[in-house]
């Protein structure tokens, strides 16, 4: 006969089985926690050489969805829910699976350098737009950007390449006589005709720099063998045009083809910053303030001023009495008008000019979109997916389930509210709300109620009271 201690209202005591199932939930949870990092470093090692586009994390979420797949259909028929096994399993492919699509911007599909490959077609993959509206929470604090002035010139075509960089020596000049901050030309400079010009433009160069008025401007790349090489000046300007004095002019164009990023370094390149960038190191530099701090992941997330920059257009800057009203103690942007540099972004079609000093200013005041680590989408994912399943393994029926959903849905997308109006830190909405509500479908009660709808089941009916 076996001794069962049995408390006074003589059922047996289950505190055991209690901490076991505590137990083993803790250990679930960790072990998908473990699993989740070692399958994102192992993404992050790979896509750092191999995998250069934010679609080929397919190639990892093929593998662990049809893992997920298999252990699902090993436990679909069972009534109970327990988090072991092949449920256990599926649980941990679901969440890590979700998780590393959120981690990778898989919605952002593939991101192409603004000025190559063409304009492109649009992709009915890319649904990086569902996630735009985080740009309405963002603009209601944006600090000012009073030191800034675009100057525009039209396009220059008809005219000798000269005259056109005759049209830059007098702008410099103009800044540097009337003490501006510092002078951003999104203009290029790789031209390997040297032009009678090249001297002037160089000497205004090193004139502006002596009197403590940097001057930064753009460069692009040509497509070598597949391969993006920078373009260099010709010799004739490269002694004034130094490498600290250029940055890259490039943006990534999605399949939506609306820019939102600007690689802070080109390809990954220290050596290749970005044109905002390098004149927000400079003007730092200048005025002995720290560097400026830049996005965890290279990539800004750029975000507009509350006002519209002052812009004016450079003949206007030319025959003005008093060009110190403009240019005094201001960082002068400077850019060509035409319609092949015109970018399409979330808040509007912007001139190529305006783009870039929307980049400097986000650099500068620090007011861009901060992603969240890979980690915080994964603990999200994993809360929700957690309380959704102990809520079936508790007898939720499917009403119950839904409810608890609806309930989760309505908290994720309030912390993301939170999260972006107060701190600037994105979110994404729609990998933890896929997961809710595909997880609905997929849990017993959820699978159930698709199968007797699909089979033309009538719904069960309470019976009548009796009378």
């Amino acid at each position: 006969m076996n001794d069962v201690e049995k408390p006074a209202s003589g059922k047996p005591k289950t505190d055991g089985t209690l901490l076991e199932k505590i137990r083993d939930n803790l250990l679930l949870l960790v072990f998908s926690g473990l699993f989740a990092a070692i399958v994102k470093q192992v993404y992050d090692r790979i896509a750092g050489g191999l995998l250069s586009q934010p679609w080929h994390v397919i190639w990892f979420l093929l593998p662990l969805a049809a893992a997920a797949w298999l252990a699902w259909l090993m436990v679909r028929g069972r009534p109970e829910i327990r988090l072991r096994g092949w449920f256990g399993a599926f649980f941990v492919l679901y969440v890590v699976a979700f998780s590393l699509a959120a981690g990778s911007s898989l919605l952002d599909w593939k991101r192409t350098p603004v000025g190559f490959e063409g304009q492109g077609p649009r992709n009915f993959l890319a649904l990086s737009w569902l996630e735009d509206w985080h740009y309405w929470l963002a603009g209601r604090a944006a600090p000012p950007a009073n030191d800034i002035v675009v100057v525009t010139r039209d396009d220059p075509a008809g005219r000798t390449l000269a005259d056109a960089r005759m049209d830059v020596v007098r702008l410099i000049g103009l800044a540097t006589a009337n003490q501006a901050r510092a002078v951003v030309l999104d203009l290029y400079f790789d031209e390997q005709e040297p032009t009678s010009i090249d001297a002037l433009l160089c000497s205004a160069i090193e004139q502006a720099e002596k009197a403590n008025v940097p001057v930064v401007a753009a460069y692009q790349f040509d497509r070598m063998q597949d391969r993006l090489v920078r373009k260099l000046p010709p010799p004739t300007l490269r002694a004034c045009l130094t490498p600290d004095r250029q940055g890259h002019a490039i943006g990534f164009r999605e399949p939506d083809l609306v820019v939102r990023l600007i690689p802070v370094y080109f390809q990954n390149d220290p050596t290749l910053p970005a044109l905002a960038l390098q004149a927000a190191r400079r003007l730092a530099s200048r005025d002995r303030q720290p560097a400026p701090s830049v996005p965890d992941d290279d990539l800004l997330q750029f975000l507009p001023p509350g006002h519209a920059f002052t812009r004016v257009r450079l003949e206007d800057l030319f025959s003005a009495r008093e060009p110190a009203e403009v240019l005094r103690d201001r960082v002068i942007v400077a850019g060509t008008l035409s319609n092949a540099d015109r970018v399409a972004t979330p808040f509007g079609v912007l001139p190529g000019v305006v783009a870039q000093a929307t980049g400097l200013y986000a650099i500068r005041t620090g007011h861009f979109v901060r992603r969240k680590p890979w980690w915080a989408s994964f603990f999200v994912i994993l809360v929700v997916c957690y309380v959704l399943t102990t809520e079936a393994a508790a007898g939720a029926g499917i009403r119950r389930l839904v409810r608890t959903a609806a309930l989760m849905s309505a908290l994720v997308v309030v912390a993301l509210v939170v999260t972006m109006y107060g701190w600037l830190v994105w979110l994404d909405a729609i990998y933890p709300l896929v997961a809710i509500w595909l997880l609905v479908a997929l849990l017993p009660p959820g699978w159930r109620a698709i199968r007797e709808r699909l089979r033309g089941n009538p719904r069960r009916t309470r019976p009548a009271p009796p009378k």
